[in-house]
């Protein structure tokens, strides 16, 4: 089992690779920025991570959900953690969106939002167009 975590754990330093260079080629940051910049944006990612991380370390990797296999109060639990991580989240983006304004001029910062969501589309591509290919004998 050591090996799938292992090769998971090179998979999403891959990524975050990626995604640094993608932020850094779209944010246009100047040293200066980019210095004061990638500690709090680690920080910021490191953040996120964790309440995933958290959310699936309850549970396990995620499975589909049959909502009429579950009872009312498994389903409430679920909608209230789903609530709860989601509220997480927003005081997150909250917190650091104040810290990043602090460090970059608001243009950039909206562009780093715009910048993370255009990293995710083209991720969920890349990995779209790679399905095909891994169910061909």
């Amino acid at each position: 089992m050591a090996q799938p975590d292992a090769k998971d754990d090179r998979m999403m330093d891959e990524i975050r690779a990626q995604k640094v260079a993608y932020l850094t080629t779209k944010l246009e940051l100047t040293p200066a920025e980019a210095q004061q910049f990638w500690p709090v944006y680690n920080e910021y990612s490191q953040k996120k991570e964790d309440i995933h991380r958290e959310r699936f370390s309850k549970k396990g990797k995620p499975k589909p959900v049959d909502p009429d296999q579950m009872t009312n109060e498994e389903a409430g639990q679920m909608i209230d953690n789903m609530v709860a991580d989601q509220e997480k989240m927003a005081a997150i983006e909250k917190e650091y969106s104040q810290k990043f304004r602090k460090i970059l001029p608001v243009k950039k910062v909206l562009k780093l939002y715009e910048a993370e969501m255009d990293f995710k589309r083209v991720l969920l591509d890349r990995i779209k167009d790679r399905r095909p290919e891994r169910r061909k004998p």
